[in-house]
C-alpha cells in the first residue's frame, strides 16, 4: 500500500513511491488520461482567468436578500466554477462585482447567494473560464502521484477483490441479501463492485455504511459523478444520525435544499459557523452599503426613469397647452356672452316697450298730477295761515298775561301799610311804568292780530276755493291712481336704464374678450403628442421627480462619498474571510469523518485529496470515467466500493479518441468501470465473486419494472412490493399532421436527423396537466434540440417554473414523480434503433447500446407516473429494443394507450370520457386549441378570423389551389393591403391536374406576388405574427365544397412554437428575391434535392409552365442547424452531449 509524506515546499502529500518502476497499466492509464487532455486542448495556450457570461441573475425572494437565481443552460456551469464566480453587469466587473458566498442547486435550478445589498436587477453570473481540459490536467496530475500498488491494484489485474463473508446487520434495517451483500462490499477491505439498478436499494445501503463508519470511527470519501446522488445518501444519513457539526461535510454546491440548509453538514455554513464574528462585522458594514447604495440607487432610478424626460418640452407643452385651454376658455365664455348679448337685446326691446307704454299712460295724468301738487302747495300756505294766526293769538295771550302779573304785583304792593308803601315807593314807580308798558303791548297784540286775522282770512279763504277747484278739476284721477302711474313710469325708465348700462359694459366685455381670443390664437398651440407627454409624464409623477432630482443627486453624491471607504473595508473584510474560509475548509475536511462532493470535486479540491480517507464510496460510478474513479480510489486506506448501473448512460467520450490506440481506449469513455472489470451483463455481474447484484426494486411497481426487465435487464429485477403501481401512458402522435421538425444541432448534438416537434408541444401539455398534482415533474429528451424548444413552449405559456427539462444525463440520480419522455422521432432514430449490446465493437454498436440506455434513464425516473410521447407507426414495426418492450407492454396491460389523433378526431364530449384519455384531453385543451373537425363543406371560421386580425406576417402552406381560395384570396389580399407580409407556399402550376386548380393557380399569383412553389410539398400550415399556428391535415386553399373525409386544424398560441415551424421550413431563404442567373426571371419554384434520405432545398427556374422545361437549377440552401437542408452524419458513439 502506498503511504504519503508532506512536501514541505509544496504543501502537498506526495506518494513514497517504491524504488521499482510503476506498473505498465498505471503508465498506459497516465497515457490515455495525457491523450484525453490533448484531445480538450490541454496542450494549448488557454484563456485562463477571462470571465464569460453564464446567464442572468434574477432575485428569488423566496430565499431571503441576496439571493438570485440564474437559468444556466445545462453544462455551462457545474460546482468546481463556484469558487471563482461572481455576479457583475452586463458589461462585466470593472465597475462592481459581487463574490458568490453559498451555491445551492433545487430542481434543476441554480440559486446564488451573494451581498445582500446588490441590486435586484442588471446583474448575470460570471465564471472564469478555466484553461482548456484543466478537469483533465487535474486528474492527470493526481494519477502521476499514484504507484499501482494498494488498492487500485485490482485496476491493474482487471478484476475486484472476492466479497468476504457476509456482515451481519441490525434487524432494524430491514436489508434484504442483496443489501446486506452490498453492505459488506462498502465495510470490508479491498476494491468491490454493487451493480443496482435504479430504485434498487444503493442509496439505503450507503447511508447505512455513513451510519456505521461515523459509529466506528472510520473516515469515508463519498464521492459521485452527479451531485444529486452524493446529497441523497448524505441527506438521508444526515436525517438519521444528526451528527454534530463537521462530522459529515459537504463540499461543493447541493442539489438538495435541505443540505444546503443544514448547518452540521453544509461546508459552507461551517464555515460561516467559524467565521461568525467576522461575517458579522462584514454584515454590518454590508448594511451601510446597502442604506448607502439605496440612496444612490434612488437617485439612479430617478435619473434613468428622467432620461427620456425632456423637461423643456414638458415646460413648453404645458405653456402650449394652458394657452390652448385658455382659448378653449375664451371661446367658451364668448359663445357665452354673445348669448347674453342676444339675451339683454331682447330684455332691452321689452324696457324699452315697458317704458314707452309707461310714458303714454302718464301723459293724461301730469296735470292732475300738478294739481293735485297745487292743492298740496295750497294746503301747506292754508296751514301757514293757521299757524301764523294761531302764532298772532298767542302774542296777545302772552302780552296780556305779563299786563296781568304785573297788575297783580302792583295790587299787592299797595295793598300793604304805609311804611311798606313807603318803603317800596320805587318798587311801586317801576311796576306803574311795567303796567303801563304791558298794557301798550296788549293794545297792540290785539290790533297785529285783528289786522292779521282779516288779512290771513282773505287769504285762506281765497286758497280753499282754489283747492276746491283744483279739486273738483282732479274728480277723475285720485291720488292713488295718479302714484301708481307715476311709479309704473319711473319703474319702467329705471329699468331702462339699467338694461342700457348692462348692453354698454357687455359690448365692452365682447370686445374685451375677442381681443384676448385673438392674442391667444396668435399664440403656439398644443399637439396630441404634447398632451400625451404630459400626461404620460403625470402619470409617472415625473415632474415632482425632476424637481427632486438636485436634493437627490445631493444625498447620493454625499453616499457616494461615504461608499467608497466602506467599499473598501468590506473588500478586506471579504479578503479575511476568504482567508479564514480556506484555512476553515481546510481544517473542516481533515477533521470530518465523512467528506463527501463530486469526483470532480474531489481532485479540484486540494484538502479532500491531500488526505486519506479509510474507505472510499464511488456511486453512479458507471457515469464516471475509470481514469476518476481510479484516482478517487487511491485516496482508500482500507477499501473501496463502485456503485452503480452499466444500464445507465456510460460516461460521455470525446470523438477525437474514437481511433486512439487500444490502450488509450481501454480506459476512456464510453467505456464504464463495470466493463473494465469485465462486467457488462446481468449474468456477468451475478459470476463475479467481487460484484454485488442488487435486484429487488423498491422505487417502481411491477409495471414499471417489467418495462424496465424488458428493456434492459433480462428479466432479474423483482418488484419487492406486489401493490405498489405505476400509471404508463403511450401517447401516439401519429397522424396529427404536424409536419415541423426540429433539427438538432450538430454543434450539441452530434448528428443532424430530425426530431418531430410535436413532442414538446404534447410534452408541455402533458407538464401543465400533471403540474396541477404533483410537483416534482421532468422532462426528459434524447436532444438537446428538443430541450430548447420544450424550455421555450413551457416559458411562451408561462409554464417555465413547472417543471425541470434535460437530456437524460442531465437527470442520472435523479427521480420525479411524473416523468414526461418525449421520444418522438420519425421512426429511424436513437431510440427507434436502440438495442441491446453487451461489447460493443464499433460505433454503430455503441450508438444502439446508447441509445437503449437513454431509454432505459428516462424511464427509470418517474416514480408514480411516466408518460411516454411517441409515434404509434415505430411501435407497431418495432421487432427489438424499447419500442418492442412497450409494444409487449401495451399488449399486457401495463401499459395505457391515448391516441391524440383518434380523440381529436371523435371530438367527444369531456363528460364521456375517462381514465388516460380524459387526462390527455384536459391536457391538449388547456396547452393547443383545436379548432375541430370541417367536412368538405366546412370552412374553418377561426383561421378566416385570425386572418383578418393578422397585423403583421402570414405564412400559408397549401399544397394544392381549388374552388376553397375563393374563400380564403379575398382574406389574405385584404390583409395585403393593411400592410400584412402575406406568404403562400404551395404546388407549381406542373403539378395541378384540372383547369380549375390551374385557374385558381393564376389568380393566387396575380393577387399575392410573394407566392412561393415547392416540388412534392405536402405541410397544411398557416402561421400567423409569429405566434399563432394553425396546423393539421386540411389543404386551406384547395378544400373541396362537398363531401369526402372529415379533415382536423389545431390552433398552437406559441412564438416558439411558431418560429421552430418557420425556421425548419426556411422561410429565411424563401423571403429573398432572387432572380434567375440565365434569363433574369425571378426565382419562385423551391425543388428538393434527389437524396432518398433528407433531401435538402434549392432554388430553380423552369423556362416553361413544363416540369421538363429546366432553365437552371441553382445551390442547395446552406444549412441551418434546427431546419431542413441538414443532411445526417455517419453514427457513431458520441451522439449526445450533456
Amino acid at each position: 500500500m502506498v503511504t504519503l509524506r508532506r512536501d514541505a515546499s509544496t504543501e502537498r502529500y506526495q506518494p513514497n513511491m517504491p524504488d521499482s518502476p510503476r506498473p505498465s497499466w498505471v503508465t498506459d492509464v497516465q497515457h490515455a488520461v495525457q491523450t484525453w487532455l490533448k484531445a480538450e486542448g490541454g496542450d494549448r495556450p488557454s484563456g485562463e482567468g477571462k470571465a464569460t457570461k453564464v446567464g442572468v441573475a434574477r432575485r428569488a425572494m423566496d430565499r431571503g436578500d441576496g439571493w438570485f437565481t440564474v437559468p444556466a443552460k445545462q453544462g455551462t456551469f457545474d460546482d468546481t466554477d463556484i469558487d471563482d464566480a461572481h455576479l457583475a453587469p452586463a458589461n462585466g466587473a470593472e465597475e462592481i462585482r459581487f463574490n458568490i458566498r453559498e451555491a445551492v442547486q433545487d430542481q434543476g435550478r441554480l440559486y446564488v447567494r451573494v451581498a445582500p445589498h446588490a441590486p435586484e436587477a442588471g446583474l448575470y453570473l460570471w465564471k472564469l473560464s478555466r484553461p482548456a481540459g484543466q478537469l483533465v490536467k487535474s486528474l492527470l496530475e493526481g494519477l502521476s502521484r499514484i504507484d499501482g500498488s494498494g488498492l487500485v491494484s485490482a485496476f491493474g489485474r482487471g478484476t475486484p477483490d472476492p466479497l468476504p463473508q457476509l456482515r451481519p446487520v441490525p434487524d432494524g434495517w430491514n436489508f434484504n441479501e442483496g443489501q446486506r451483500a452490498a453492505f459488506t462490499a462498502c465495510a470490508a477491505s479491498g476494491l468491490h463492485l454493487v451493480w443496482g439498478p435504479p430504485g434498487t436499494g444503493k442509496t439505503t445501503v450507503i447511508t447505512r455504511f455513513l451510519e456505521h463508519a461515523v459509529t466506528s470511527g472510520k473516515s469515508v470519501l463519498l464521492v459521485s459523478s452527479t451531485n444529486v446522488a452524493v446529497d441523497n445518501a448524505l441527506e438521508r444519513a444526515a436525517k438519521r444520525m444528526r451528527p454534530e457539526p463537521g462530522v459529515m461535510i459537504r463540499v461543493g454546491t447541493p442539489h438538495l435544499t435541505e443540505i444546503a440548509n443544514n448547518a452540521a453538514v453544509s461546508l459552507t455554513k461551517l464555515k460561516e459557523s467559524r467565521q461568525a464574528d467576522k461575517e458579522a462585522e462584514l454584515h454590518d458594514v454590508e448594511a451601510e452599503i446597502a442604506d448607502l447604495h439605496a440612496v444612490i440607487a434612488e437617485y439612479e432610478d430617478t435619473r434613468q426613469r428622467l432620461a427620456d424626460f425632456d423637461v423643456d418640452f414638458y415646460r413648453a407643452a404645458l405653456d402650449r397647452i394652458e394657452i390652448t385651454e385658455r382659448v378653449n376658455r375664451l371661446q367658451r365664455e364668448t359663445h357665452d356672452h354673445e348669448g347674453l348679448i342676444r339675451s339683454l337685446a331682447a330684455e332691452l326691446s321689452t324696457a324699452e316697450k315697458e317704458a314707452d307704454a309707461a310714458d303714454l299712460a302718464w301723459r293724461p295724468a301730469a296735470e292732475a298730477a300738478a294739481r293735485w301738487q297745487q292743492v298740496d302747495e295750497l294746503r301747506t300756505e292754508i296751514d301757514e295761515h293757521q299757524r301764523r294766526r294761531d302764532a298772532a293769538r298767542i302774542r296777545v295771550s302772552d302780552a296780556e298775561a305779563r299786563r296781568a302779573r304785573v297788575e297783580r304785583d302792583l295790587s299787592e304792593l299797595d295793598g300793604g301799610g304805609f311804611f311798606h308803601r313807603l318803603g317800596n315807593r320805587k318798587r311801586r314807580h317801576e311796576l306803574t311804568d311795567a303796567l303801563e308798558h304791558a298794557s301798550h303791548d296788549v293794545r297792540t297784540a290785539r290790533e297785529d292780530f285783528r289786522e292779521l286775522y282779516a288779512a290771513l282770512s282773505r287769504q285762506t279763504e281765497r286758497a280753499e276755493q282754489e283747492v276746491a277747484r283744483l279739486e273738483q278739476a282732479n274728480t277723475g284721477f285720485p291720488r292713488h291712481s295718479i302714484a301708481e302711474l307715476r311709479a309704473r313710469r319711473d319703474r319702467a325708465a329705471d329699468r331702462l336704464s339699467g338694461v342700457q348700462r348692462r348692453c354698454a359694459e357687455a359690448e365692452a366685455e365682447r370686445i374685451r374678450l375677442g381681443d384676448r381670443l385673438a392674442h391667444a390664437r396668435a399664440q403656439p398651440q398644443a399637439t396630441d403628442d404634447d398632451r400625451a407627454f404630459v400626461a404620460k409624464a403625470g402619470a409617472a409623477d415625473l415632474p415632482r421627480q425632476y424637481a427632486e432630482l438636485p436634493q437627490l443627486k445631493k444625498r447620493a453624491d454625499a453616499a457616494g462619498k461615504e461608499t467608497k471607504p466602506l467599499d473598501t473595508k468590506r473588500e478586506r473584510l471579504e479578503r479575511q474571510l476568504a482567508e479564514l474560509g480556506r484555512d476553515a475548509e481546510r481544517a473542516l475536511i481533515k477533521e470530518a469523518t465523512v467528506v463527501a462532493g463530486t469526483l470532480a470535486m474531489a481532485r479540484m479540491k486540494r484538502p479532500i485529496w491531500q488526505r486519506t480517507y479509510d474507505y472510499v464510496v464511488v456511486d453512479e460510478c458507471a457515469a464516471a470515467a475509470i481514469p476518476e474513479v481510479l484516482f478517487a480510489v487511491s485516496r482508500a486506506r482500507v477499501g473501496a466500493v463502485l456503485l452503480g448501473d452499466f444500464m445507465q448512460n456510460a460516461p460521455i467520450g470525446s470523438k477525437k479518441l474514437e481511433k486512439t490506440e487500444p490502450r488509450v481506449r481501454a480506459w476512456l469513455a464510453p467505456r464504464d468501470c463495470f466493463s473494465f472489470f469485465g462486467i457488462s451483463s446481468a449474468e456477468a455481474a451475478q459470476r463475479s465473486p467481487g460484484c454485488v447484484v442488487l435486484t429487488e426494486q423498491h422505487r417502481f411497481g411491477a409495471e414499471l419494472t417489467r418495462l424496465a426487465n424488458a428493456t434492459a435487464y433480462g428479466g432479474v429485477l423483482r418488484a419487492a412490493s406486489r401493490t405498489a403501481r405505476n400509471e404508463i401512458i403511450f401517447v401516439d402522435v401519429d397522424g396529427l399532421g404536424l409536419p415541423a421538425r426540429v433539427q438538432p444541432d450538430p454543434k450539441k448534438d452530434g448528428w443532424r436527423r430530425g426530431l418531430w416537434s410535436v413532442g414538446s408541444l404534447v410534452a408541455g401539455a402533458l407538464v401543465q396537466q400533471a403540474a396541477q398534482q404533483e410537483s416534482n415533474i421532468g422532462v426528459v429528451t434524447p436532444y438537446n434540440a428538443q430541450v430548447d424548444l420544450t424550455k421555450s413552449l413551457l416559458a411562451d405559456s408561462g409554464l417555465g417554473e413547472l417543471a425541470d427539462v434535460g437530456t437524460s444525463h442531465r437527470f442520472q440520480g435523479r427521480e420525479f414523480d411524473t416523468v414526461v419522455f418525449d421520444m418522438v422521432e420519425d421512426g429511424d432514430g436513437w431510440v427507434a434503433k436502440a438495442r441491446l449490446v453487451e461489447d460493443p465493437k464499433d460505433g454503430g454498436e455503441q450508438w444502439a447500446l446508447s441509445g437503449l440506455k437513454l431509454f432505459n434513464v428516462a424511464v427509470t425516473r418517474a416514480k408514480h407516473r411516466l408518460y411516454l410521447v411517441g409515434n404509434g407507426t415505430a411501435v407497431d414495426r418495432a421487432r427489438r429494443g424499447p419500442l418492442l418492450a412497450v409494444r409487449d407492454g401495451i399488449k399486457r396491460g401495463d401499459i395505457q394507450v391515448a391516441g391524440v389523433r383518434d380523440i381529436l378526431d371523435n371530438l367527444p364530449a369531456p363528460e364521456t370520457l375517462t381514465g388516460v384519455n380524459l387526462t390527455l384531453w384536459e391536457a391538449l385543451s388547456q396547452f393547443v386549441r383545436y379548432t375541430g373537425l370541417f367536412d368538405e363543406s366546412d370552412v374553418p371560421e377561426q383561421l378566416v378570423d385570425h386572418i383578418g386580425r393578422a397585423q403583421r406576417s402570414i405564412w400559408l402552406w397549401s399544397p394544392w389551389i381549388s374552388t376553397a381560395s375563393e374563400r380564403f384570396l379575398p382574406e389574405l389580399v385584404a390583409a395585403r393591403d393593411r400592410g400584412v407580409d402575406v406568404r403562400v407556399v404551395t404546388m407549381p402550376k406542373w403539378g395541378l391536374k384540372s383547369e380549375t386548380e390551374q385557374r385558381a393557380h393564376d389568380e393566387l399569383v396575380a393577387a399575392l406576388p410573394h407566392t412561393v412553389f415547392l416540388t412534392d410539398q405536402h405541410q397544411k400550415l398557416v402561421v400567423i405574427d409569429d405566434q399563432t399556428t394553425f396546423m393539421g391535415s386540411m389543404n386551406v386553399l384547395s378544400h373541396p365544397g362537398q363531401g369526402g373525409r372529415r379533415e382536423t386544424m389545431t390552433i398552437v398560441e406559441s412564438a416558439a412554437f411558431a418560429a421552430s415551424v418557420l425556421r425548419f421550413e426556411r422561410v429565411d431563404e424563401l423571403v429573398r428575391v432572387r432572380k434567375c442567373p440565365n434569363c433574369g426571371k425571378r426565382l419562385r419554384v423551391v425543388t428538393f434535392t434527389e437524396q432518398i434520405k433528407n433531401p435538402t432545398l434549392r432554388w430553380m427556374c423552369r423556362s416553361g409552365s413544363s416540369k421538363a422545361a429546366l432553365c437552371w437549377r441553382g445551390p442547395e440552401f446552406p444549412p441551418l442547424a434546427g431546419a431542413r437542408n441538414q443532411r445526417p452524419l455517419r453514427r457513431n458513439g458520441g451522439q449526445q452531449r450533456r
